[in-house]
């Protein structure tokens, strides 16, 4: 006869974080470390023949010329940045090598160039009459920050001789505490003469050919234009300790977080602008029930590599976060099955020294029945409102709090963005989840607890945009 003892577990009490043996914050994670494992970590992970390029989209970069300028540019920014640290140096060279189907182009930036940014600029050199450019500023930059990346992540053409980029730029603060610091915005950028560039493309050479830039105009999210206030206060928002950190401290990294432009509290219910950004996007449809919970975990299949933190193989990685979910219908009249679908942010990092990312391939402990999907997808400017919620994306009463935000949202004026069945769009934040990069990929989620009385996760909608 077998005794069993029952143990009331408060759902809300401190829990033991799975997995933080093994990270930065775990003691003993020493006693933890074998070899072998960590040997063949990953052997099971499988990425595709085939690779997304991402100066190739046309959706991302709107014309060969708005492509062959930020790819360009992308090079001569990881050129300053990555060229003193010898792993991230031979990733950027690899890449270079790899990629041969683009034209190169040497960007340059004149005595006439005229920069206007919200960004601090730092004096030129009494020795030197030039004004300072952005590479300037990013040499500059490297020797105040812990750690700087900067990756152009879309781009289009506004006239022959104006382009609009899009870049995302993430910082180490150097403080103790390293606080992680992420701004996107746009540059405009007026060429003295678009010809080369064009030149450049038609003739498909390899030699590079000069491209000046002569004007340029910054704007950082959530930002208001001339507003140098508002900057510090993003700033300084970002730069405090962040209380989960702290709770967790050591176990990762601090995270790159979503940038979101309040546009109105009322109600509990907040409503943000969502900045454009790229996404790894794994999907699965649903096989099981409710209680199977297969939403509150990425799927296998979402991962291009394996991320080692232990061993002489420790590999520095990048976090970001939040995770969102979507749990809806299929857009398929013979097959009303749920499909799940994951939207992961890319890190900064892995963005600027890729130019074609790496898909995920077939994994042995996926469901075949389960359909899997993965790429990568680019998401424009979304307006959403979301309500606090201390739960998961499938718990029962999900469907309540949904109809508690659609029924707030049209009375407070806001109209939900439809899908193509004419239904609300309904999505889930986990904000305690970390996805974790490195050049290779996402190799890593960590989930950190937190009690449900904290409502740390949201529930979100999808309105239509303001004009």
């Amino acid at each position: 006869m077998i005794n069993y003892a029952v143990i009331n577990v408060d759902p809300d009490a401190a829990a033991g974080i799975g997995g933080a043996e093994f990270f930065g914050g775990g003691q003993e994670k020493d006693v933890f470390y074998d070899p072998v494992a960590e040997r063949e970590a990953g052997n099971d992970i499988e990425v595709k023949a085939t690779s997304y390029n991402r100066f190739l989209d046309a959706a991302v970069f709107d014309t060969i010329e708005v492509a062959s300028l930020a790819g360009s540019l992308q090079r001569q920014i990881n050129q300053v940045l990555y060229s003193d640290d010898k792993k991230l140096k031979w990733v950027v060279q690899k890449n270079e090598i790899d990629d041969t189907t683009q034209s190169l182009l040497d960007v340059t930036f004149g005595d006439s160039f005229n920069w206007k940014t919200p960004i601090t600029l730092s004096k030129p050199s009494t020795d030197n009459n030039s004004k300072m450019s952005p590479m300037d500023e990013l040499k500059i930059a490297k020797n105040f920050y812990e750690q700087i990346d900067l990756a152009i992540v879309s781009g289009k053409k506004i006239s022959d001789d104006v382009f609009e980029l899009s870049w995302e730029l993430s910082l180490i603060w150097p403080t103790f505490w390293a606080p992680r610091v992420f701004l996107v915005g746009t540059s405009t950028c007026t060429l003295a003469d678009s010809s080369a560039l064009r030149s450049a493309i038609e003739e498909g050479t390899t030699t590079s050919k000069a491209v000046s830039v002569i004007k340029q105009v910054d704007s950082v999210f959530g930002i208001d234009t001339g507003n140098s206030l508002s900057f510090v206060s993003m700033l300084g928002s970002q730069i405090v300790p962040r209380f989960w950190d702290w709770y967790h401290i050591g176990m990762t990294p601090t995270a790159e977080l979503l940038p979101r432009h309040t546009l109105a509290k009322k109600g509990g219910i907040s409503v943000y602008q969502i900045p454009p950004r790229m996404v790894t996007a794994p999907t699965i449809i649903e096989t099981g029930t409710r209680e199977n919970r297969h939403a509150e975990m990425i799927p296998n299949h979402a991962f291009t590599c394996v991320i080692k933190t232990m061993g002489p193989n420790k590999k520095s990685y990048v976090p970001t976060t939040p995770v969102e979910v979507q749990i809806g219908r299929k857009n398929d009249a013979e097959d009303d099955r749920l499909l799940i679908k994951w939207a992961i942010p890319l890190a900064t990092q892995f963005q600027a020294l890729n130019d074609n990312l790496p898909l995920p391939g077939d994994n042995s402990e996926d469901d075949e029945e389960s359909f899997p999907t993965c790429d990568y997808e680019w998401q424009s400017l979304r307006q959403v409102a979301t309500i606090k919620y201390g739960g998961y994306a499938q718990d029962p009463e999900i469907s309540d709090i949904r109809k508690r935000l659609y029924e707030q949202v049209l009375k407070d004026g806001w109209k939900p963005k439809l899908d193509q069945n004419g239904k609300p769009q309904f999505f889930f934040w986990q904000n305690n989840v970390k996805a974790c990069y490195i050049d290779d990929g996402f190799g890593m989620s960590v989930y950190d607890w937190r009690p449900k009385f904290a409502k740390s996760n949201e529930v979100g909608i999808e309105l239509v945009a303001d004009t």
